[in-house]
């Protein structure tokens, strides 16, 4: 799993890249990283896509500081508990920053 810190916003609202926005049951979720319990769990957040530019998606209900899942957030259950990789880079996975 490996979260990012929001740093972009668009209209005054948190941005995303659009791929890390999952689709179920006709809502759009984002996959974050919370601490519950001193554990790091994954948490399914409902968002509503804003601007989107195919790089970047506005979204609302999601903090600014949230941590999300941009890679393998499609393999990840609501709840499951996680392991933050400080080492992985945003490169590694062949992205942009």
């Amino acid at each position: 799993v490996r979260p990012e810190i929001l740093v972009a916003t668009v209209s005054h609202l948190p941005a995303v890249p659009p791929a890390a926005l999952l689709r179920q049951e006709g809502d759009e979720k984002l996959c974050v990283v919370e601490q519950e319990a001193g554990a790091t769990i994954a948490r399914l957040r409902p968002v509503r896509r804003g601007l989107d530019n195919g790089r970047l998606a506005a979204v609302e209900g999601l903090p600014a500081e949230a941590l999300v899942v941009v890679h393998g957030q499609n393999r990840v259950a609501d709840g499951a508990k996680v392991k933050i990789r400080e080492d992985l880079t945003a490169e590694h996975f062949g992205a942009e920053r």
